[in-house]
């Protein structure tokens, strides 16, 4: 039989090369895609690590880190509600001091970006008229703008994948709210973006031991597998969405039912544990740290400095410590 050749080549040494060079794209596509994905890691690290250090420039022009509301004092009377996050405060330490200029920090509703209720802000944010990559996790699946559509949230207006702690379940000053918007979750004062701003000075524990922003850019994941677009801003407001409390004479939010700390949250479980919320009121309180990278998620503190915290890290000995910025608990921490 006849050996047909190709420019030189036999019909079975061709095979061969081609199934070789199948073999060796097999080999590295693995690789090529982990590189990929640890480019990604670090992307996300760097973005966590520029908002730490709009953190701290704020800081030293106010003198305190960026708060996630209005601070309460005895004569204030009028609904603070859906007040500015602290994403919304970082805007000019992040290089987009124009469009903090363009926005409404004051009226009635400044907090539901895309509400047609505050029609400043609107139109400046809604239909993705606004994007800050900052704001996003290159590797989240999640979406990058608010996809509901009514006249309370607009559309498509810039979401955020990160989100500010508040501190941690364990903290001496926590409340365990019952009723009303606080049914089954935890509010502390033991972290570093609150109702009202913190100073340096009262982060004893030390800036680098002190988290101050994290990772929710990744599904949240229940038991059964199920997962779900459980977030600090719960994922039909926007990234301007801040602390809320509504009505009344008694606005101290300590003191209030009807209390929801958007765009923070409460340590109260491990890095992507899967927990199942269903009954829990407003449970982006207590949302947990999570990633879509392999096996935890970054971590930005209070002095600059991002790390990567893995799905096994002890709860209440580590994460829980690092959350709370003055329990006297220091803890060793890569």
């Amino acid at each position: 039989m006849k050996i047909r050749r190709f420019r030189g080549f036999t019909l079975v040494e061709l095979l061969v090369v081609i199934a070789i060079i199948g073999a060796l794209i097999a080999l590295l596509l693995p690789a090529v895609q982990a590189a990929r994905e640890a480019a990604r890691r670090m992307q996300c690290s760097n973005n966590l690590k520029q908002m730490t250090l709009a953190c701290l420039n704020y800081e030293d022009v106010f003198k305190a880190l960026p708060h996630n509301g209005i601070k309460w004092n005895a004569t204030e009377t009028s609904n603070y509600s859906l007040a500015i996050s602290w994403r919304g405060w970082l805007l000019p330490y992040i290089e987009q001091a124009s469009l903090y200029e363009q926005l409404d920090k004051v009226k009635y509703n400044v907090g539901y970006a895309c509400a047609s209720d505050n029609v400043t802000n609107y139109n400046i944010l809604t239909d993705q008229k606004v994007s800050i990559s900052g704001y996003w996790c290159p590797s989240s699946p999640l979406d990058k703008f608010v996809t509901a559509v009514n006249t309370w949230y607009g559309t498509n207006c810039l979401h955020s994948h990160y989100m500010g702690i508040g501190g941690s379940y364990i903290h001496h000053t926590r409340n365990t709210w019952t009723a009303g918007q606080k049914k089954n979750n935890i509010d502390s004062i033991g972290g570093c973006i609150l109702h009202e701003a913190t100073e340096l000075s009262q982060i004893t524990d030390g800036t680098s031991n002190t988290m101050i922003i994290a990772e929710e850019s990744n599904y949240h994941i229940k038991p059964d597998g199920t997962q779900e677009t459980l977030g600090t801003d719960s994922y039909t407001f926007a990234f301007l969405m801040g602390q809320e409390w509504s009505g009344g004479s008694n606005q101290n939010p300590s003191q209030r039912d009807n209390c929801r700390p958007f765009g923070i949250s409460f340590v109260r479980f491990q890095v992507n544990q899967r927990v199942d919320f269903t009954g829990y009121s407003n449970s982006w309180m207590n949302a947990p740290i999570r990633s879509a990278h392999s096996g935890g998620a970054n971590i930005g503190f209070v002095d600059g400095s991002v790390r990567f915290a893995s799905s096994t890290t002890n709860l209440d000995e580590v994460l829980c410590r690092l959350a709370d910025k003055d329990d006297g608990q220091t803890v060793n921490f890569p």
